[in-house]
């Protein structure tokens, strides 16, 4: 049994994974959790169980397919509403935006990071973005990872260096 503590130092598939508390705290409030008496504290506080933390692995590792979107899709839609909207992204952004800081990053604004996040999906509604949206934008993948994965975030930041590879003053 995982605690939300213990989780939060997920690590995910290929070891670098850097979760947000925002991501966390949703995943003990939407998936089956159990109590358990913390020993330090007398409290009682949930725990995940091995099925759910191999449901998440798996997620994690397999974020580019319709069955691990639908997952993490049940995790980011915060209001029940069937679409992200402004407000969704900046929640779970807000956290990826701490955790920068706390590492010496300036992050971008989060409007910036949210227009972005729509250029990418293209959505039918330019005010809102659907499961369909995402879907059939393509990069749903790199959304998701935005929003719930500081090094996901910090990947797609980063993109343009990543595609150049390190730098050669022998070029110039």
């Amino acid at each position: 049994m995982l605690s939300k503590s213990e989780f939060l130092a997920f690590r995910g598939p290929r070891g670098d994974t850097r979760l947000t508390r925002a991501f966390v705290d949703r995943v003990f409030a939407e998936i089956i959790t159990y109590p358990a008496v913390d020993p330090q504290t007398g409290r009682v506080e949930a725990e995940m169980d091995f099925k759910t933390y191999l449901d998440v692995v798996l997620a994690f590792d397999n974020v580019d397919q319709p069955q691990a979107l639908s997952y993490f899709w049940r995790l980011l839609d915060v209001q029940k509403a069937g679409a992200l909207e402004p407000f969704a992204i900046n929640f779970f952004f807000r956290d990826v935006t701490a955790r920068l800081k706390e590492e010496g990053f300036e992050p971008p604004s989060t409007d910036d990071v949210v227009d972005e996040i729509f250029d990418m999906v293209k959505p039918s509604n330019p005010t809102r973005l659907t499961f369909d949206d995402l879907l059939r934008c393509k990069q749903a993948h790199t959304v998701i990872l935005m929003l719930v994965d500081v090094q996901g975030f910090l990947a797609y930041d980063n993109r343009e260096h990543l595609i150049q590879g390190p730098d050669n003053d022998d070029d110039f």
